[in-house]
């Protein structure tokens, strides 16, 4: 149980500091840690947390692992040689927490909830990223993704939350736009290359997607001078397709193959 006493250590420090106090936190994995039962929390209220955890080349396999509080950052990343660390054990990030991810394999869902952000740099993930609940107001949700390979499970956002995604290197195997009735989910694509993308769900018709003012069609996810790319021909789909496979997203004016 060390990682648990040392989440417990965390705790301890986070509590006994003064509400206005600016904590600064680095937790480095020094061997694999197998704890199947075991779940751990950073939870700084209001308080300034600058947590990082460094996997350093280590496994750590946990129930689960919850990030929240309005004033925490969390960064993961793994600083060792090989930066092949493992987090194996899913990830809530809630109450307006924000995480940070520079790189490493991560084998379970991370979950963006109540408020939080988040930015993905890099790392491989093989269960899904989901942004936000289905049919709940997430307002204030965000992720950015700048790079990593998503091959395990679904990208998905709902209907309130907002997912900017770049990087000439990032690979998406299913990005899922889950537009609830009342609010549609925002999406920016400036790179990217994509299995498939699918609304999933749409609560509308055609003309919902026809109306270019709604913004609901895949086409309308494009970032201005960007454009959809498929065996290197310039792409042009259809504002009422739901579906749109095997394709990457380049500045506009990229020659054609």
């Amino acid at each position: 149980m060390q990682l648990t006493k040392a989440f417990d250590a965390v705790k301890a420090t986070v509590n006994a500091a003064d509400a206005d106090a600016d904590l600064e936190i680095t937790l480095k994995v020094l061997k694999d840690i197998f704890e199947t039962k075991s779940e751990w929390k950073i939870d700084g209220g209001t308080k300034n947390i600058n947590f990082c955890m460094d996997l350093n080349g280590c496994t750590v396999t946990g129930k689960g692992l919850y990030i929240t509080g309005e004033g925490v950052e969390a960064v993961f990343k793994d600083a060792g040689t090989g930066q092949n660390g493992t987090l194996n054990a899913p990830v809530s990030i809630q109450n307006k927490a924000k995480l940070t991810v520079e790189n490493g394999n991560y084998t379970w869902n991370l979950k963006f909830s109540g408020g939080a952000t988040g930015e993905l740099k890099g790392g491989h993930y093989s269960r899904s990223i989901y942004i936000g609940n289905a049919n709940s107001d997430n307002t204030g949700i965000s992720c950015t993704i700048t790079g990593g390979t998503y091959d395990g499970g679904e990208v998905r956002v709902c209907g309130g939350a907002a997912l900017s995604v770049s990087g000439a290197d990032t690979k998406i195997e299913t990005l899922q736009i889950d537009h609830s009735i009342k609010l549609r989910a925002e999406v920016t694509l400036s790179g990217g290359e994509y299995e498939i993308i699918t609304l999933d769900a749409f609560p509308g018709s055609n003309d919902d997607l026809l109306d270019e003012e709604q913004r609901y069609a895949i086409e309308d996810t494009l970032a201005d001078g960007y454009a959809f790319y498929s065996s290197g021909i310039k792409t042009d789909i259809s504002r009422t397709d739901r579906s749109q496979g095997s394709v990457k997203v380049l500045r506009a004016d990229m020659p054609e193959d």
